[in-house]
């Protein structure tokens, strides 16, 4: 059995450790460790390219016979693959009513969350974690291990 170990918490008002601002996904599972994925998409270039492909074409008195004809090509250029970043999160089965509620104290301790303290995972709870997250680059209201650790939280094995 996992135990939730409060290593403490504090926030100076002004530090860019209390600042804020949290959607859901659930993390992954890779043996005895829940990770969750950050997917940068690719950057995509389009050019547009158009050449002549027939000049027009003139009698001899100079009148149009036949206008220019064109073709117009749009060639696309990755500009920047897509890169996968795997973060280590809290499984879920260590998100227990507990350490929910550590969660929570820490995120009022730092005016996060105004709701009250009730150890399950919530809409107010979730869009804490989201709102914290999220301004650290992460747009995940899963908890990550960094965030549980910058709370003062962790969980430990026994």
């Amino acid at each position: 059995m996992k135990q939730l170990l409060i290593i403490g918490t504090l926030c100076i008002t002004g530090l860019s450790a209390c600042n804020t601002t949290a959607v859901d996904e659930i993390a992954r599972r890779s043996s005895d460790q829940c990770y969750f994925e950050k997917i940068t998409p690719a950057e995509i270039s389009t050019q547009v390219d158009t050449r002549l492909v027939q000049p027009e074409k003139r009698n001899i008195a100079g009148q149009l016979v036949s206008p220019a004809q064109y073709e117009t090509t749009r060639p696309q250029t990755i500009t920047k693959p897509r890169s996968v970043t795997k973060i280590d999160a809290v499984c879920p089965e260590d998100l227990t009513p507990e350490f929910i509620a550590s969660l929570q104290q820490a995120f009022q301790a730092r005016g996060l969350f105004s709701s009250t303290i009730t150890g399950s995972m919530d809409t107010p709870t979730r869009r804490a974690i989201l709102n914290f997250q999220t301004v650290r680059g992460i747009e995940s209201a899963t908890v990550m291990k960094a965030t549980a650790q910058e709370l003062g939280l962790v969980v430990i094995d026994p």
